[in-house]
């Protein structure tokens, strides 16, 4: 998915033939010089459009692995996050997290160095604790994820957001948590 901004789509028919052309019925393996994950992905789709398309400004690409997974390029700094949705006790719960730069295979982090935060909003111990925490539920999971799951991964929690039938809250990396 290409987000764009200028008050319009411009003309994207370059980016859909490039799509069809080099990812539509092909091996991926033969069709791009890097090995193909979904941050790496997103950030040569990215530079693909700053080079090709004059008629509209990138604001991001998204790449999904699956649909509770993703990668994001950010169109003007080419910066790259990665996201993953868990389903919990107490709604959706989103993670987007962000490195100084991806390893050498091309990611962010492996997500299922991400297991321990799963079974976290698995627990019901823990779902009895944080549920008794109310809106700062958001506050609490994110110093959780920042003390037990940052110290063992090459990632930051850039935010977390929680939707809970008609309520969203969110969490952001320089909040006061």
């Amino acid at each position: 998915m290409a987000h764009v901004c200028d008050g319009g789509t411009g003309d994207l028919a370059a980016l859909g033939s490039y799509l069809d052309a080099t990812f539509e019925h092909q091996l991926i393996n033969e069709r791009i010089p890097f090995h193909p994950t979904c941050e790496l992905l997103a950030r040569h789709l990215a530079e693909w459009f700053t080079a090709n398309i004059d008629s509209a400004v990138l604001a991001s690409i998204v790449v999904s692995e699956t649909p509770a997974t993703a990668a994001h390029c950010d169109g003007a700094t080419l910066e790259v996050t990665i996201s993953k949705t868990f389903v919990s006790a107490y709604g959706e719960v989103t993670v987007l997290l962000e490195a100084d730069d991806l390893d050498e295979a091309g990611f962010i982090t492996d997500f299922g160095d991400l297991s321990p935060f799963a079974a976290c909003l698995r627990d019901p111990a823990a779902t009895e604790r944080l549920c008794g925490a109310g809106p700062a539920i958001v506050v609490h999971l994110a110093r959780w994820f920042g003390g037990s799951i940052e110290p063992k991964i090459r990632a930051r929690l850039r935010s977390l957001r929680m939707v809970s039938g008609s309520t969203t809250s969110s969490w952001e990396r320089g909040d006061v948590a």
